[in-house]
């Protein structure tokens, strides 16, 4: 049921860097892949500071970090985008009173994360008018506020957007921002990678475009048909179903950590599969395409703090190992996987073939998969961030808008908790979370929950 609040006292400006920059990059072939995805934030906080000291505060903290205040634009010679940074050019800042208090909102709900969200761009970001960044203040009426934050992936990841606000938090503290590295470093890469990455996924790509051959050209020929279907301006689909949460506490996460150690967050992940596989979705099934989230800082893009650093690996779990029932042997296969994923010549041949990848390529060719795209993010160092008025109470993450296919994101919670967060924006996922608590609680008696995310 749509909630209805009074929102009054709307204003926006855009906030550039005082000093006049002009930085010219042409993105990654990871970042291509993902330019178009928007992801929000939501920060729910005790107090904020006023219009003008934010947009102070953001000016100077763009003077150290320009490239947050770019542009995409299309590079039509050759597949890149080339990110523009100019003095005209800037961020997003509203602001907008909403007559509730913290204790009357939930922003786990849709309909209410849509109201204090930012707004994300139009259906084209490689329009030089597009903020890439956009801010949106929303000052209850008991004091407190929520802070939405919308920016597109290929911009930052959420490493990138961490130290923005950090450095944003220290200037608002009267503290020296955190110096920042500006350039951006793309792995090596050549036609022969490509051909290698394109063996590594040669078994999905021909079962699901039902190419009988075997001959990789082929499958490329495959490749380049769908690629003519989608439009480069096309807006991605919006994820409109509802997300629903599972929730492990304190006393279990302290638990876990003690049964497996370094190897928890893909434990945590076994869990999900197993869920996942316990499903009608996966009814007759022989495998589980599994899509992590994996940090490469520091493997492409070293030293580097505003470049996207993840990328989307794919793995192929049997079954028959997920119903296995030994949570630990799971995990440590999924480990494996993803050291295997990491090693340079794996990440040299995934990148390359992401030259001839579009988002929307990728999606399709896993969309009648039994699929699962995990982001474990355990660590969430958003938690931290005080702007002036301590940190925040409640961080909601609303699944991307981009993404298409079930979706979890697992965080954190500021009690020491960790959430499950579900997503499916072609359908409802209830089945699945019931699954995911029922799984939790047989590892973890008593210690995980559904959370009800009516407002």
């Amino acid at each position: 049921m749509m909630t209805s609040y009074t929102i009054s006292g709307y204003r926006s400006d855009f906030v550039a860097p005082e000093s006049s920059v002009a930085i010219h990059q042409t993105l990654s072939v990871v970042d291509q892949a993902i330019s178009h995805m928007p992801v929000h934030n939501l920060l729910l906080y005790p107090g904020l500071p006023n219009f003008s000291q934010m947009r102070a505060a953001l000016v100077e903290t763009l003077s150290i970090q320009p490239d947050f205040s770019g542009r995409l634009r299309r590079n039509w010679r050759d597949l890149g985008r080339v990110r523009i940074c100019n003095s005209e050019a800037g961020i997003l800042l509203e602001e907008q009173q909403v007559n509730a208090p913290a204790s009357a909102i939930n922003l786990r709900c849709p309909d209410q994360a849509l109201i204090f969200s930012a707004p994300e761009p139009a259906a084209s970001v490689v329009n030089q008018d597009e903020p890439l960044i956009r801010l949106r203040i929303s000052r209850l009426s008991d004091g407190s506020a929520v802070l939405g934050i919308c920016t597109i992936h290929s911009l930052t990841d959420g490493g990138g957007l961490s130290l923005f606000l950090h450095n944003l938090a220290r200037i608002l503290r009267g503290q020296p921002a955190q110096p920042v590295e500006l350039g951006r470093y793309d792995i090596e890469h050549d036609f022969n990678d490509w051909r290698h990455g394109l063996k590594m996924q040669q078994a999905t790509i021909q079962r699901t475009l039902f190419c009988p051959s075997r001959d990789i050209q082929q499958v490329y020929n495959g490749l380049n048909s769908i690629k003519r279907k989608f439009s480069p301006h096309q807006k991605p689909h919006a994820n409109i179903k509802p997300a629903l949460y599972v929730c492990i506490d304190q006393s279990g996460v302290e638990q876990l950590y003690k049964q497996h150690g370094v190897v928890v967050g893909h434990v945590l992940n076994a869990m999900v599969l197993q869920a996942l596989s316990k499903t009608r979705f996966a009814q007759g099934k022989h495998c589980i395409m599994y899509v992590p989230v994996l940090d490469v800082r520091g493997r492409i893009y070293p030293d580097n703090y505003t470049g996207n650093a993840v990328l989307m690996g794919v793995s192929e779990v049997a079954m028959s190992l997920v119903q296995e029932d030994n949570l630990k042997s799971l995990g440590l296969k999924l480990f494996a996987d993803n050291m295997k994923a990491l090693k340079k010549d794996s990440l040299r041949a995934f990148i390359s073939l992401m030259r001839f990848f579009r988002a929307e390529i990728f999606f399709h060719l896993l969309k009648n998969e039994v699929s699962i795209m995990i982001d474990n993010i355990s660590e969430l160092s958003f938690a931290s961030v005080d702007l002036g008025y301590g940190v925040p109470n409640h961080i909601q993450m609303p699944p991307p808008s981009g993404i298409r296919m079930p979706f979890v994101y697992i965080y954190r919670t500021q009690d020491g908790g960790l959430m499950f967060q579900l997503s499916n924006p072609f359908g409802d996922c209830s089945e699945f979370c019931e699954q995911l608590a029922i799984t939790v609680n047989k590892n973890l008696p008593g210690h995980g929950s559904i959370i009800k995310t009516e407002g």
